[in-house]
């Protein structure tokens, strides 16, 4: 199982997403502004096809009070 670990950030114009690719996990952030979370796990799974099939998302998000919480949920 690969997990991928996606969060929302703001980039640059032109860049709707990156992601860094450690083997087991695989790290992307992607800006809502310019595309979709479900777009963005398209890509990633159309660039690294191993990807397809049995994967775990693990969502960072920041809040104002809190230093920053995590979901996770396994896809198949």
């Amino acid at each position: 199982m690969t997990d991928i670990r996606i969060e929302r950030a703001r980039l640059d114009p032109g860049t709707p997403l990156v992601y860094r690719d450690d083997g087991r996990v695989v790290r992307v952030a992607f800006d809502p502004g310019q595309i979709t979370e479900e777009a963005t796990l398209a890509l990633l799974c159309l660039r690294l096809p191993r990807l397809v099939g049995d994967v775990r998302v693990i969502r960072h998000m920041l809040h104002r009070r809190v230093a920053g919480s995590c979901t996770a949920e396994t896809i198949r």
